[in-house]
């Protein structure tokens, strides 16, 4: 009987010693042997390759995930820092507007008087 895993001679190989080839029927058997022995070693080489990507994947993916967390944090806190800064300028702008408002009825109240004061000048003289 035929050991088909002790068999290591592949296509390209020379024949052996003895100059004379096994039948054809074994020929093709080797040939089909050496064939998906190749084709074994690359589907190992896939799966490797498969693996590794997959291993270098995972630790992009923890890369990422650190960066936008960090990324995170600073932008809550920069947030935290220039909105507090904008709700005091706000009141101020608010202040400034609630004042403008006033300083300009009492204008318009002093004109008012002014001119009041004014047309009863005029009337006795």
């Amino acid at each position: 009987m035929f050991n088909w895993f002790k068999e290591t001679r592949r296509s390209g190989d020379k024949p052996s010693a003895t100059g004379a080839s096994p039948s054809p029927g074994m020929d093709s058997r080797v040939d089909e042997k050496n064939a998906l022995a190749d084709l074994n070693e690359r589907l190992a080489a896939y799966i490797e390759r498969v693996r590794k990507l997959d291993s270098e994947n995972t630790v992009l993916r923890h890369t990422v995930e650190e960066w936008q967390s960090s990324s995170l944090r600073e932008t809550k806190e920069i947030a935290k820092l220039h909105g507090t800064e904008l709700a005091r300028a706000r009141k101020l702008i608010d202040k400034l507007a609630r004042q403008t408002a006033t300083l300009q009825c009492q204008n318009a109240n002093l004109k008012s008087d002014l001119e009041d004061s004014g047309k009863r000048f005029r009337f006795y003289i």
